[in-house]
Formats: C-alpha cells, sequence, structure tokens
C-alpha cells in the first residue's frame, strides 16, 4: 500500500490517478472530489502491480503536479 499526502489552501475540485512507465492509468484514487482546505491522505492498494516506476498525477481546478514513485515489492 503506498501512501499519498497532499495539500490544499482553497477548496478544489481534485483528481488523483497513477500511472505507469507507459503513461497507461493503473489507478484513479479521486475523480473531481470538491475537498475543503487542509492536509489530506489517500492510499493506493498496489498489491497487483509488478514493482516499478510510477507517476502520481494531481490536478486541481488550477493546478496539476506530477511526482514519480517507485514501486518496490
Amino acid at each position: 500500500e503506498v501512501n499519498i499526502s497532499y495539500t490544499l489552501n482553497r477548496p478544489e475540485n481534485i483528481n488523483i490517478s497513477i500511472y505507469d512507465i507507459q503513461g497507461r492509468e493503473v489507478a484513479t484514487l479521486l475523480s473531481n472530489k470538491l475537498v475543503s482546505p487542509g492536509s489530506y491522505q489517500s492510499s493506493w492498494d498496489a498489491k497487483s502491480m509488478p514493482s516499478g516506476l510510477y507517476f502520481i498525477r494531481y490536478t486541481t481546478t488550477s493546478d496539476s503536479k506530477s511526482q514519480k514513485i517507485l514501486l518496490i515489492k
């Protein structure tokens, strides 16, 4: 299980998705969810996924960020 932390400074609709190295979406953690300001944590159950490099993409109405993670089993 991978824990993913994020912070919002204002209310936003947020999407959080996980992509593999080929750019395929392998999981969606949040889909257009309205979230109040604050710090949050989501988890990704990666039991069925192979070890490797993955990308987390955070998208809000005002911003978009990506983060690399290395899944090692």
